[in-house]
């Protein structure tokens, strides 16, 4: 860790027109985990020569909305990232290669008791195992798991026990898995057939398509909704789409987006998909558009209806994530040479500006509110 890292808390002025949503920042609350990446020189990253990209390294933090508190919370060597809370807010989940490949771990939010999870299952560091998600009940994690040459989805326990590849006849090579909220249905990119969109019921390991997936235009970060009946997926067109999980109901929800990746630099060519996120209601999307050539936050209704921008900021935003009870955004957004992070009222107004760091925070994801 360098120890130039400072927190430096913003302070909006704002309009009096805007007093209530002034109000509302004032008395935000909530834990926000995040990851930071931090590098030496240029960053760089290739899709086809690995050999350049640039070595990194990343920690998880958290911050606490109230008292503007930024602790580092965990650092097991390597790129630590994507920090996800257990459902019930107990365990802090995240990613790791500092055991020499990329496993998943998890810890108490205040960083005590970390465990490698994955790690007892591939001694021989074969296999990575990342791109994870939280099941709607707890008890799961899925993850993707590859080999270099092989990529499937994953189910293990919450404790890490029981982890066993989700096979799907036909089907060897998929990926950004997510599982529906009864836990018996998987949607998924099939890298096969250019990311076409398909789902799968777990009981029977049949799969169907949803959408098929374009060279140009491929389907990726699928998410379901609340009652497990619809996805919201983006496309490599930049656009955000919403189907039913029973093939039916396909929309185009925006048109001439033009993003889907976050970048951190103009030298990353391989950059990280930028799922959108479902509001706590389940009523709106929050998802990043370009708005005269600069990525910004955005929200939808669920049948494309009522757009509204967000963020007005000069430099490119990315991350977008909704408070557990709907009335804030979290994202991040570049500050000279690293994005930092930010939170901003969920109908608009002045951004608050979270960290001051020197690097860049990544990933981020709510505590979920206690119950």
């Amino acid at each position: 860790m360098k120890t130039g890292w400072l927190l430096v808390l913003a302070v909006a002025i704002w309009p009096s027109n805007e007093i209530g949503l002034a109000e509302a920042q004032d008395h935000a609350s909530g834990v926000i985990a995040f990851s930071v990446k931090q590098w030496e020189g240029k960053y760089v990253t290739s899709d086809t020569d690995a050999s350049r990209n640039t070595p990194c390294r990343g920690g998880i933090w958290t911050v606490d909305l109230r008292t503007g508190d930024v602790h580092k919370r965990v650092d097991v060597g390597g790129m630590t990232a994507n920090p996800i809370f257990s459902r019930d807010g107990q365990w802090l989940y995240f990613q790791s290669d500092g055991s020499g490949a990329y496993e998943i771990y998890r810890c108490r939010p205040d960083g005590r008791d970390v465990q490698n999870l994955t790690g007892p299952q591939n001694p021989d560091h074969k296999w990575a195992s990342y791109g994870f998600s939280i099941s709607h009940d707890g008890n799961q994690v899925l993850h993707t798991i590859h080999n270099g040459k092989v990529a499937k989805t994953a189910l293990m326990n919450a404790d890490g026990s029981d982890r066993h590849a989700i096979e799907l006849p036909g089907i060897d090579y998929f990926y950004m898995g997510a599982l529906s909220p009864d836990g018996k249905s998987l949607a998924f990119a099939n890298v096969a057939t250019d990311y076409s969109l398909m789902i799968a019921d777990l009981a029977s390991g049949q799969s169907r398509l949803l959408d098929k997936g374009l060279p140009a235009v491929r389907c990726i970060v699928p998410q379901f909704d609340s009652d497990g009946k619809q996805l919201v997926f983006l496309k490599t067109d930049g656009d955000l789409y919403s189907i039913r999980t029973d093939g039916t109901d396909k929309r185009q929800l925006t048109h001439g987006n033009g993003y889907n990746t976050f970048y951190l630099s103009a030298t990353d060519e391989h950059g990280s998909s930028d799922p959108p996120s479902l509001s706590p209601d389940g009523q709106r999307v929050a998802f990043i558009g370009r708005r005269e050539g600069v990525p910004q936050v955005l929200t939808i209704n669920r049948d494309g209806s009522d757009l509204r921008q967000i963020t007005f900021r000069p430099t490119p935003c990315g991350r977008a994530k909704w408070s557990p009870d709907g009335t804030q955004l979290a994202f991040i957004s570049f500050e000279d040479r690293y994005p930092q992070l930010f939170v901003v009222n969920s109908q608009g107004g002045e951004p608050r500006k979270l960290t001051n760091l020197s690097a860049a925070v990544y990933f981020l994801n709510w505590q979920p509110a206690a119950s």
